[in-house]
């Protein structure tokens, strides 16, 4: 049986994720205030966290740019082509 491995890296940007919770997510939190208090103490940070540790946009076989969903764009035109093995 033949085994692949292909994962697709969504980025954007901390000031878009935080916007598009704000959208998305202010009644779970109790208001704006709260939701920006807890993504700017705890989620932003694990993030940063994260991705300078694991590094996901390296192992990635291709990177999108999802800062505006109705335009995502591949970042590394390099890793457009995946290679076969």
């Amino acid at each position: 049986m033949t085994y692949f491995d292909f994962s697709i890296f969504l980025q954007a940007d901390f000031a878009v994720t935080v916007a598009r919770a704000e959208v998305r997510d202010a009644h779970l939190f109790g208001g704006l205030e709260e939701l920006r208090r807890r993504y700017q103490e705890r989620y932003v940070p694990g993030q940063r966290l994260y991705l300078a540790e694991a590094q996901p946009e390296r192992w990635a076989s291709i990177v999108v740019d999802n800062n505006d969903p109705l335009r995502p764009f591949v970042v590394d035109e390099e890793k457009k082509h995946f290679p076969r093995t």
